[in-house]
């Protein structure tokens, strides 16, 4: 936990990001704790995500304890929706900000996944016939997620920085029932500030959304482009 420093400053602070991120490729740190605040080094690789249930659900959390991950974040946001320590029942937000290419989108999916997977956990293990499984496959928290793939490809795109480059602000709210389980029951997401201009015009070693190749690649001889009104 960073707040543990003697003195707390820029420099203190990107030392110590420096010094948990600069050992050997198995013992690198990406993300370290400020409190409930989690700062993430972009690794630029895919990094293995702890298993789900057994280091953070129904763990208390301890910035100096719990091994910092989205994860713990999380996990404590959906524990003060369901049992708030002053009794009442709060609404919580989970707020992930930085610059181009500092990893926003993927922290963004692994928090989204483990509040989806969160509630479906118990549902899994109720699913024990024909019927429930196929109502489980296409439940909501899989519908939310798959719903990942069609944002990015409207709305992302490659910059000079980063390749995948989310080209547009975010807003996902999810909704829980009231009842004991706390099952995810809706999900709402409002986008803003789309990066228009990048449909005419990009600057040099810049592409257009993703969903523009994705067309193109779907027309590879004349008649399927000017199907698609490519020519």
């Amino acid at each position: 936990d960073l707040c543990s420093l003697n003195q707390l400053h820029e420099a203190a602070i990107l030392d110590n990001l420096h010094t948990r991120w600069r050992g050997s490729e198995d013992q690198r740190e990406p993300y370290t704790f400020l409190s409930v605040i989690l700062a993430a080094v972009n690794p630029l690789k895919r990094q293995p995500n702890p298993p789900l249930p057994s280091e953070y659900i129904e763990k208390p959390f301890s910035s100096t304890e719990s091994k910092p991950h989205p994860y713990a974040l999380a996990e404590l946001a959906y524990k003060q929706m369901v049992k708030p320590m002053n009794g009442s029942k709060t609404n919580q937000s989970i707020v992930i900000s930085g610059e181009s290419g500092s990893g926003k989108t993927e922290s963004a999916k692994i928090v989204l996944g483990f509040l989806c997977g969160r509630t479906a956990t118990l549902r899994n293990q109720e699913a024990n016939t024909p019927e429930k499984q196929l109502r489980e496959e296409v439940s909501l928290d899989r519908r939310v997620l798959a719903s990942n793939p069609i944002f990015e490809a409207f709305g992302n795109a490659k910059t000079v920085r980063n390749n995948n480059s989310s080209r547009f602000g975010k807003f996902i709210k999810l909704l829980f029932d009231n009842g004991e389980k706390r099952t995810l029951v809706g999900a709402e997401c409002e986008t803003y500030l789309l990066e228009k201009s990048r449909v005419v015009a990009q600057v040099n070693h810049e592409r257009n959304f993703h969903s523009f190749f994705q067309l193109l690649a779907l027309a590879p001889d004349a008649s399927s482009r000017l199907l698609f009104g490519l020519d």
